[in-house]
Order: C-alpha cells, then sequence, then structure tokens
C-alpha cells in the first residue's frame, strides 16, 4: 500500500511539474506578444507625435498670415500699398510668389 502511496505522490508530483512548465511557456510567449504590440504602439505614437508638429507648425503659419491680414484690414491699408516691394516667403522649403497671394486667395 505504501508503495501504491508513493507511486501516486510521484505522478502528481509530474503532473504538477508539467503544468508549471507549461504555465511558464505560455506566459513567456504571451509577453513576447504583448512587447510586440508595446512595440507596435510605440512606433504609432511616434507618428502620430510627428503629425501633431506638423499639424502645429502649419497653424502658426495660418495664424502669422491672419495676423498681417487683421492688421492690413484694421488700418484699411489697401494691399497694394502695404505690399509696395513683393515679398517672397518659403513654405515647407518652397517659393511663394508673395504673401499677398497667400492672403488674397485666402480670402476671396
Amino acid at each position: 500500500m505504501s508503495q501504491n502511496y508513493s507511486l501516486g505522490k510521484l505522478f502528481l508530483i509530474i503532473i504538477i511539474a508539467a503544468g508549471s512548465l507549461f504555465a511558464h511557456l505560455y506566459m513567456k510567449k504571451e509577453i513576447s506578444s504583448m512587447n510586440k504590440m508595446k512595440n507596435n504602439l510605440e512606433t504609432k505614437l511616434t507618428a502620430l507625435k510627428g503629425k501633431i508638429e506638423e499639424e502645429n507648425v502649419s497653424l502658426q503659419k495660418e495664424s502669422a498670415q491672419d495676423s498681417v491680414l487683421a492688421r492690413v484690414k484694421r488700418f484699411n491699408i489697401p494691399l497694394e500699398r502695404y505690399f509696395e516691394e513683393p515679398q517672397e516667403i518659403y513654405v515647407d522649403g518652397k517659393q511663394v510668389e508673395r504673401l499677398q497671394r497667400i492672403i488674397e486667395d485666402k480670402y476671396e
């Protein structure tokens, strides 16, 4: 009878060890999967931050153009007189003919 008891204990220990090993391997796989998702989300977050910064720069440029137009309207100065000398500006590395054209196109 004690032999059956010892075999039962041994069998139980083997089952517990196998279950623990299975759980360990499963958790290792899950952690690896979660790390991949984390890296993917970090990549997407970085891309979104870049887009937000680009949008902020764009909004700042629009705000600067709006403030120039507001000054022109406030003092009731004709645009031709305000821009007697054509002013060339650069937006995103591309030359824009005149700030006047930007303002006229925006508010026509």
